[in-house]
């Protein structure tokens, strides 16, 4: 009997445990998930039929910088989302102030260089040390990003490695580029990497967005 008790008693403690874990994690992002993959993709999506349709625009359409702005705005528009959460969902690094911050910020320096020559400012004017700050920065916030997410997102099971998998290939792909192959195609097949990448993760984010759905279904039937 007193075996029994015991093994009991640590069931309901592990059980304790990891509701303790997830709801110090914050709530399951269903909705997040939802809307910022679908901005993800919409910005991937965009990116590929901006190249695509590019070369064969007349020149005086080619020296446009509006899609340079408005596709990684909606980059930006995502991260935003995934990090602040929308309406019925949390956060995909759970309640991290640090995650929501990196998020953002990595977002704003994506978006940078496309809004410095959207609006035409002067290689002169102090603004334009976001350039190179932008990247080096914006990288640093990233692997910020990836690591709360794994550590303390809300992602469920494995699924929180994933970004953070995506990422190192990224960096993986940008380090290539930058010490073995310094050509017109590598650098061309860097920006299809991120590409792949957005529409890795707007994919994912809609398939954990219908298997949380489905887990809080089941939960809520139970």
């Amino acid at each position: 009997m007193e075996l029994g008790g015991l093994m009991r008693s640590a069931t309901s403690e592990n059980g304790a445990g990891r509701r303790d874990s997830r709801e110090s994690r914050g709530p399951l992002p269903n909705r997040t998930l939802l809307w910022g993959g679908v901005l993800l993709l919409a910005a991937a999506l965009s990116q590929a039929a901006h190249f695509a349709v590019y070369p064969l625009l007349p020149w005086q359409y080619r020296v446009t910088y509006l899609p340079g702005a408005l596709i990684p705005s909606l980059v930006l528009a995502a991260l935003i989302v995934f990090a602040v959460g929308v309406r019925g969902g949390g956060s995909v690094v759970g309640k991290s102030i640090v995650g929501r911050v990196a998020l953002i910020g990595f977002g704003i320096c994506h978006a940078y260089a496309g809004w410095f020559d959207f609006l035409r400012l002067p290689l002169s004017e102090p603004l334009a040390h976001g350039l190179i700050v932008a990247p080096v920065l914006g990288s640093g916030l990233l692997i910020v990003s990836v690591i709360v997410i794994a550590w303390r997102g809300a992602l469920p099971g494995l699924w929180r490695y994933v970004p953070a998998l995506i990422a190192a290939a990224l960096f993986a792909r940008f380090w290539h580029a930058l010490t073995v192959s310094q050509d017109v195609i590598t650098f061309i097949s860097i920006d299809a990497s991120v590409i792949i990448a957005q529409l890795l993760l707007g994919s994912l984010s809609l398939f954990l967005s219908l298997r949380v759905a489905k887990l809080e279904n089941s939960r809520s039937s139970t």
